[in-house]
């Protein structure tokens, strides 16, 4: 298409990744007669477009900035909640210095995006199993991310041809 490169010099497309803090979902178990809060067996990394412009980006955002999640695996059932907040923590600092602009991740399209959002998914599931000695930690994608990141530059590109086909002839876009 003559408008790709065009296309490509406006805003780059952004996914945001959330690892959180660890402390948003637990289970209760009782031992000795006391409640105690455990670790989650899976927790959520979700995935969502970011826009902050006008324009294909945040048109698309509008229709749902949800894109998916990766479930983490947890494999150690008596992890208390407390360990499992400080690991999550260790984690997201140790990721912010190995990916710079975490929890953003640009890319000339969203497709172009996935794979290194599965290496940052794999560099943290290596982190979790270095720091808690247990090579079961895993992940499961929730949906076809992939698939949807597809969906959102089709999208974008008919934005574009939508809009460039409007325009009268000679006059550009800013």
């Amino acid at each position: 298409m003559e408008n790709d490169n065009y296309i490509k010099t406006k805003k780059m497309p952004e996914l945001f990744m959330t690892i959180g803090k660890g402390d948003s979902t637990w289970r209760n178990k009782i031992l000795n007669g006391n409640v105690v809060e455990l670790a989650p067996f899976s927790y959520q990394i979700c995935i969502c477009v970011t826009c902050d412009d006008d324009g294909p980006h945040k048109d698309y955002w509008l229709k749902g900035h949800y894109q998916g999640c990766f479930f983490v695996k947890n494999p150690i059932l008596n992890m208390l909640l407390i360990d499992f907040i400080k690991l999550v923590k260790k984690i997201n600092e140790t990721i912010k210095k190995i990916y710079p602009d975490y929890p953003i991740f640009k890319g000339s399209t969203y497709v172009e995006i996935y794979p290194h959002l599965i290496k940052c998914i794999d560099d943290i599931i290596e982190l979790f199993k270095n720091e808690t000695c247990n090579n079961q930690w895993c992940y499961e994608e929730s949906c076809d991310i992939n698939n949807k990141l597809y969906n959102a530059d089709n999208f974008i590109k008919k934005w574009w041809k939508k809009t460039m086909t409007m325009r009268p002839l000679g006059q550009c876009c800013n």
